[in-house]
């Protein structure tokens, strides 16, 4: 599983590669509902070493999204950092305790936080990137 660090550092290559961070940011999102979803869908089946893997990569997701959180300019990070930290223990206790519950009400919290930034990223006009964000974006290169 590749390190936070890491992960920044390809989340900002494939941006420089011509995806807009509005595009890189709603990938990400959609990677971790989808490791979300996989996750509790291995727990209620008794597979345990697929739900960790899922887990595991959508922690590391929340901790690069975590990483990549600039205050400088956005009051709101910190509390957006908060709910990330709040996320992050939770997922650590759903594969401890194998409580796929614990990891449907972190999709129930994350599912909304993608709509709004699909919807803020929606609303901007971005010459020379993709025109649509609507679409499910899928997020190569980390682990499945």
């Amino acid at each position: 599983m590749p390190a936070p660090a890491s992960m920044r550092a390809r989340f900002l290559q494939d941006g420089a590669a011509g995806a807009s961070p509005q595009v890189m940011l709603l990938r990400l999102f959609d990677r971790l509902l989808a490791d979300l979803a996989r996750g509790a869908a291995g727990l209620r089946a008794g597979e345990r070493e697929a739900s960790h893997k899922a887990l595991m990569n959508a922690q590391s997701i929340l901790n690069a999204l975590t990483v990549a959180l600039d205050g400088s300019d956005w009051e709101a990070a910190d509390n957006l950092r908060a709910l990330y930290a709040f996320l992050l223990t939770e997922l650590a206790q759903a594969n401890v305790k194998q409580d796929a519950e614990r990891v449907d009400a972190c999709f129930a919290v994350v599912e909304p936080l993608r709509d709004a930034w699909n919807q803020a990223a929606s609303s901007l006009v971005l010459p020379h990137t993709e025109t649509s964000v609507q679409r499910s974006l899928p997020m190569g290169g980390m682990t499945a």
